[in-house]
Order: C-alpha cells, then sequence, then structure tokens
C-alpha cells in the first residue's frame, strides 16, 4: 500500500529541504540528506515529490506568494509614498525573519533558480515586486516627497539589496529587534531620501 501523502508530512519534508538547501546549498543537498532529516529512507520521500527541483520549487513559490501577497497590502493601504515605502522595507525584514531559509536559498542560488522551469513564476513575481517598489519611489518623486534627482531604479535596486543582505549578518537581541532594525532603516534611506 502506497504512503499517504499529508499536508504536515509534505511540510515537514519542506522545512527539512529547506534548511538543508540553505546550510549546504541545492547542488550539494542529496535527497538522501532530505529524506534523513525526517526519518524515512530516500525511496519513500517521491511518494511526496517528483524530484529535488519540486521541492526548490514549493519553498519559493510559498516564500514568493507571501511575499507578493504582503506587498500588495502595504500598497493598497493607499498612504503617501513615504509611508508605503516605509512599508515596504518593514516587510521585507519581516520576511526575512519570517522565512530565513527561503531568503538565504532565494538570495544564493540565483543560478539553479534561473534553470528551473517558468512555471514556478518566480520572474513574474520579481518582476511585480520590482514595479511595485520603482512605482512608489516615483510617486515620491513626482509629489515633491523625494528628491527630484533621484532615480527610482537605481533607489529601488540599492534598497532591495541593502535590506535583503541583511539576512546575512541579522540576528534580533534583547537589545536590538527587528523592529529597531526597522526604525534605523527608515531614518537612514527614508530621510536621506527626503526632498
Amino acid at each position: 500500500m502506497a504512503e499517504k501523502t499529508s499536508p504536515d508530512r509534505r511540510t515537514d519534508i519542506l522545512d527539512n529541504a529547506a534548511r538543508l538547501f540553505a546550510e549546504q546549498g541545492i547542488g550539494s543537498t542529496s535527497v538522501r540528506e532530505i529524506s534523513a532529516s525526517v526519518g524515512m529512507l530516500s525511496g519513500s520521500l517521491y511518494h511526496h515529490f517528483v524530484s529535488k527541483d519540486e521541492m526548490v520549487q514549493e519553498i519559493l513559490k510559498g516564500f514568493l506568494d507571501d511575499l507578493q501577497g504582503r506587498y500588495r497590502a502595504a500598497l493598497d493601504e493607499g498612504t503617501e509614498p513615504r509611508d508605503t515605502l516605509e512599508r515596504l522595507m518593514r516587510v521585507t525584514l519581516e520576511i526575512i525573519r519570517d522565512y530565513p531559509y527561503a531568503t538565504q536559498i532565494y538570495q544564493n542560488e540565483v543560478a539553479y533558480i534561473q534553470k528551473l522551469p517558468k512555471t514556478t513564476g518566480a520572474r513574474a513575481i520579481s518582476s511585480e515586486i520590482a514595479k511595485i517598489w520603482v512605482d512608489v519611489i516615483e510617486n515620491g518623486i513626482a509629489s515633491g516627497l523625494f528628491k527630484k534627482d533621484l532615480d527610482a531604479n537605481v533607489v529601488h535596486r540599492l534598497l532591495r539589496d541593502s535590506l535583503w543582505l541583511t539576512a546575512r549578518w541579522f540576528v534580533p537581541s534583547p537589545t536590538y529587534s527587528l523592529e529597531k532594525l526597522g526604525d534605523d532603516c527608515t531614518a537612514l534611506f527614508l530621510d536621506g531620501l527626503s526632498a
């Protein structure tokens, strides 16, 4: 009799696979290691997933879908560009906190991810996310809230890279929380953009 595929078991497998992919790299992680991490034989893993690539795609899909949803919600709040940009920054930091392994995979495995089938939707989501940021920055420039001589695409890339790379070094502590990091990012980036 075939093993029943339960959502909890799939989640457990994906959580362990994400941790291993983040720690070792996707190419250096074997199906055997993933199956051992959840206490099953490697052949049994194929009852849940067709391949390692399918696991990568599911990890990224959940991560990107949530990221896209949170960015859209920040945009839908309809506040002025500065407040929206601050919310986008805080959402980014929250996503890094909530998806530490998927964040590392997304940041460190670009070459691997680009070889996955386009059905993952990663490129389309990334393009929409970039457009959200650039539009908010352009609206801030047009409204006079941000400096007129800024290039919205460059500002977006600088903000994006600065925020996402905090995943490599930031560890919240009792004396320096995620909220405090968000406050400092706001002070540094947004006050520097203000006209």
